[in-house]
């Protein structure tokens, strides 16, 4: 019997012990989540293909994958894993439970677990949902989040009773706000991230993001920030959108190669990245066409 297989005929044996416990505690009901039924229907989506910023039912990325899942259960989650990092409750690794949300890769992308040491994802890599051995990648384990009906919001985004978030574009706001202060400093390459006198291209946009929006990209170079982003393409870029470009010396690397990452900017809208690099420092450049655009290799977003 596969894994499937074992999950489906195991879901009318848990739809039974839902409903007990439904009218548990003297008679009191309260919501629980059918754990068979949400792992059944996760496999029914095995197999689907991956798209960027895609959440069903056709196709899905990494967040929109778990949130689906979650909504076929009545929990209405968001759809991305700054969204999904915010909902629940944090519960131990060694207490994972079916409908677990795991976060992984520096949250890079998130699975849910179907029980068997076994969870699914939508996975950029091999194009499609795919099931996957949790202690084969147990290294990679950031967080496990439990979420019930009581972490559901409407279709705002907005639980009932709390204040309306920002907008991501008005987070990528402020993040470029932060970083117009810095225009016309200085460009040195390998500058210390302690003395804001010199910039290069990674701690221009650690202090944007840093002073913009509270978000923390570490004191890496532009490959760090790469990896702490969630890809997209250049045709979904919005406002606060990291922007990753080769360089004279990284151009000899093949296209899709990491090691080709050389720059990083910060999308501002209308085709125009605010970064700093050689004469003038922090400044604009128009992506659209010359250098900037022929050098153009990755996108990548950090607000959700």
């Amino acid at each position: 019997m596969t894994k499937r297989d074992w999950v489906k005929t195991s879901t009318v044996a848990v739809m039974l012990s839902t409903s007990l416990l439904m009218f548990a505690d003297g008679g009191q009901a309260f919501a629980a989540v059918n754990t068979g039924n949400l792992a059944s229907q996760a496999y029914d989506l095995l197999d689907k293909p991956y798209k960027s910023n895609a959440h069903g039912p056709s196709s899905f990325d990494s967040a929109g994958f778990v949130s689906y899942v979650l909504k076929q259960s009545g929990i209405n989650v968001a759809d991305s894993i700054s969204g999904l990092k915010k909902a629940g409750t944090k519960v131990s690794k060694n207490n994972i439970q079916v409908g677990d949300v795991l976060f992984l890769k520096s949250n890079t992308y998130v699975g849910i677990y179907v029980g068997d040491d076994t969870f699914l994802q939508a996975s950029k890599s091999k194009g499609k949902v795919v099931e996957q051995s949790l202690s084969k990648v147990q290294s990679d384990l950031v967080e496990v989040r439990r979420m019930t009906a009581a972490d559901s919001h409407d279709d705002t985004g907005i639980k009932p009773g709390q204040k309306p978030n920002e907008s991501a574009t008005a987070i990528g706001q402020k993040v470029i706000k932060a970083g117009e202060k810095y225009l016309g400093t200085p460009y040195k390459y390998a500058s210390s991230r302690s003395d804001k006198s010199t910039m290069d291209c990674s701690e221009f946009v650690m202090w944007a993001f840093k002073e913009g929006a509270g978000i923390d990209l570490g004191k890496g170079g532009a490959r760090s920030e790469f990896k702490k982003t969630t890809e997209i393409s250049r045709s979904d870029l919005r406002v606060g959108d990291l922007v990753f470009f080769s360089t004279k010396a990284t151009m000899k690397y093949a296209k899709n190669s990491l090691n080709r990452i050389g720059h990083v900017g910060i999308y501002a809208g209308n085709n125009k990245v605010l970064h700093t690099y050689g004469a003038g420092g922090v400044k604009y450049s128009d992506m659209s066409k010359g250098w900037w655009n022929d050098h153009f290799e990755r996108a990548g977003r950090v607000i959700q």
